[in-house]
């Protein structure tokens, strides 16, 4: 039986993950990214991160922190749901 209380918990363990991902890439009180480019942020979010393209980095990690850390947590339930079919 599965509960949902484990598919909460994979979303908020991706989001924290995402957001330590960023934080860990970002300078953050001079919204600058590390490297040139944001590159770091617009791989890790790859699908959405089409968006931050045309982006300057503080909106760049503002939207990473927010739209990537919702798409991380939602890619850790999808392989929680994954790893119980394969379980099963």
């Amino acid at each position: 039986m599965r509960s949902n209380s484990n598919y909460k918990l994979a979303f908020w363990i991706g989001f924290a993950v995402h957001v330590i991902f960023v934080w860990t890439r970002s300078r953050i009180l001079d919204m600058d990214c590390i490297n040139a480019s944001c590159t770091s942020h617009i791989l890790a979010d790859m699908p959405l991160s089409i968006l931050y393209l045309a982006m300057p980095h503080p909106m760049v990690i503002i939207a990473s922190f927010t739209l990537g850390s919702l798409l991380w947590g939602f890619y850790f339930i999808g392989i929680l749901w994954l790893l119980e079919k394969i379980i099963k």
